[in-house]
């Protein structure tokens, strides 16, 4: 029951489910929850001595968040605006990390601690869950309406699934380009954690056949899950010095069971109903048409690709440059300031240069201070963690912290390799 729970939690916590009728997403609801075990774990039952040990890594994250804060607060006042999205930002990401807390103290109580492959394995098995109920709600027009009668959605974001149901998979409760960011992070974990682990060969299978059906369903998700997998296999490359031309024995366990996994797949998908492969064809042709694009035309475009090109806008004022114009959607909530989704531009002009790099200073902060925690980890891993941040935002508004700060808790322990022994990792303190 307690493990059905953490599964639970997991899920809660790597994806904003909204039930309709409640004030906030569930992570925000638990995240009270959690503030109140962590007051009770640090204030009630703790000496007075180490109610004031703080440490290091937590102050470094509440001083970036404070920095966010600041800069936010000057951009609103010097252009008499009222959009506090950074702010709400801020103090939505800190009711995230209580609810990871009580996710860690619920994983401590069953396993004894909380360590980076118990975390990975969680996150795994929520994303595969997330996969399974996204296909059902696209091939089962019956449960989708279920589904989305259930959670709530914003105005913006139900008028785009109205458009587009039907034509790709709606993810259950996230989708389109926050769902690329979760499960691209996901390939970049799985990966990390078969490098830097020890597993049994049914463990190796699984998260092999894991990472296959992520991938595949993430880009038909959103295609944006291809920068998580082109980085998670960009770790596979430095880990396994493919650029030395030396091939593990892990390599090639994993190229062994990619193989078998794929022709099962196809004999499967063979033995489905015409309306059902009718269907999953329509995914496929969504989730790879920058490839089938390539292949016909000799280019990789797209018409998200194309319509994304257009909205690379920038400010025209110096007091725009530097402060921004206070201002993330336009006034009537629904749109986007300036007509644009690019992560950059939408800072620029929400708080300027100042505040975007405080942002990216923030993520920075936040992946620095989770790589401490997880030392045992090559720290490769989390110079790509950064390096996605930096990428995800030329298409859209990217955060990182409510899916990094999963690892937070973790403590390093000797049932993941510790990678520096064998590979120098990359720095980032």
């Amino acid at each position: 029951m307690q493990k059905f729970l953490i599964i639970v939690l997991t899920f809660i916590c790597l994806y904003s489910v909204h039930i309709k009728g409640l004030p906030f997403a569930l992570n925000v609801l638990v995240g009270v929850v959690g503030g109140g075990k962590l007051f009770y774990d640090r204030v009630i039952t703790c000496s007075r001595d180490s109610i004031f040990k703080i440490p290091r890594s937590l102050v470094c994250i509440l001083l970036a968040s404070f920095l966010i804060i600041i800069v936010s607060g000057v951009s609103i006042l010097f252009n008499y605006t009222q959009d506090a999205y950074f702010i709400k930002l801020v103090i939505i990401n800190f009711s995230k990390l209580f609810a990871i807390y009580l996710l860690a103290k619920l994983i401590e109580s069953v396993y004894g601690c909380v360590t980076f492959s118990l975390v990975v394995k969680y996150v795994v098995i929520a994303a595969v869950i997330q996969m399974v109920l996204s296909v059902m709600m696209y091939l089962n027009p019956t449960f989708y309406e279920l589904t989305t009668n259930l959670l709530q959605y914003t105005e913006l974001a139900s008028d785009k699934m109205n458009e587009l149901v039907g034509t790709r998979i709606l993810g259950f409760s996230t989708m389109f380009f926050e769902s690329g960011i979760i499960h691209g992070f996901v390939l970049i974990l799985i990966v990390a954690a078969l490098q830097f682990g020890e597993y049994s060969g049914k463990q190796y299978l699984a998260y092999i056949f894991s990472f296959i059906l992520i991938f595949v369903g993430g880009m038909m998700l959103a295609r944006t899950t291809l920068i998580g997998f082109g980085l998670a296999l960009l770790l596979v490359l430095y880990n396994n010095r493919i650029f030395r031309l030396r091939i593990t024995s892990k390599m090639c366990k994993s190229i062994g069971a990619l193989v078998c996994i794929v022709l099962c797949s196809a004999i499967l998908i063979y033995s489905l109903s015409e309306e059902v492969r009718v269907k999953m064809g329509l995914m496929v042709d969504f989730a790879f048409e920058m490839f089938k694009n390539y292949f016909n035309s000799g280019s990789i475009e797209t018409k998200s690709t194309n319509k994304m090109l257009t909205m690379y806008v920038f400010p025209h004022s110096f007091k725009t440059w530097l402060i921004g114009d206070g201002l993330w959607s336009v006034s009537d909530g629904y749109g986007y300031y300036m007509s644009t989704d690019i992560g950059y531009c939408r800072m620029l002009f929400y708080f300027g240069l100042l505040g975007t790099f405080m942002f990216f200073l923030y993520q920075y902060v936040i992946i620095w201070a989770v790589s401490k925690k997880n030392m045992n980890v090559g720290r490769i891993v989390f110079v790509l963690l950064y390096l996605y941040c930096l990428i995800l935002n030329l298409k859209g508004a990217a955060d990182l912290f409510g899916i990094v700060t999963l690892f937070y808790f973790s403590k390093n322990s000797n049932d993941v390799k510790i990678g520096a022994q064998k590979r120098k990792g990359l720095s980032i303190s």
